[in-house]
């Protein structure tokens, strides 16, 4: 697991910082909606939004799960009722184990 993550962890990086063509090409095959409208569009909400690499500012890299972030989400995903209250916990909904990234780093 922790082979597959580092692999999928650094073909986002690649994606986002190198040059996406082969991988969208790959996707146009299977998904006829996207043109190069829609990745770009997607892509630079990708990083205008820190989606895949986090924020620097607080120590988010690519492939880095904030646990204590994570239970915020919940949170408001339940205040916004999107989301049953208690339903899903952060025990039930993610783990650091399998990450490649020692577990202390993450937790942070």
């Amino acid at each position: 697991m922790r082979a597959f993550l580092r692999a999928f962890i650094q073909g986002w990086k690649e994606y986002l910082e190198g040059d996406p063509s082969a991988g969208n090409e790959l996707i146009k095959k299977n998904n006829p909606k996207a043109d190069d409208d829609f990745f770009k569009f997607e892509g630079d909400q990708i990083i205008k939004f820190n989606l895949g690499k986090g924020d620097a500012a607080q120590g988010e890299d690519y492939g880095m799960l904030s646990l204590p972030k994570i239970k915020t989400e919940i949170s408001m995903m339940e205040d916004l009722g999107l989301l049953p209250a208690g339903k899903v916990t952060l025990e039930k909904a993610a783990t650091v184990e399998y990450l490649p990234e020692t577990v202390d780093k993450l937790k942070k």
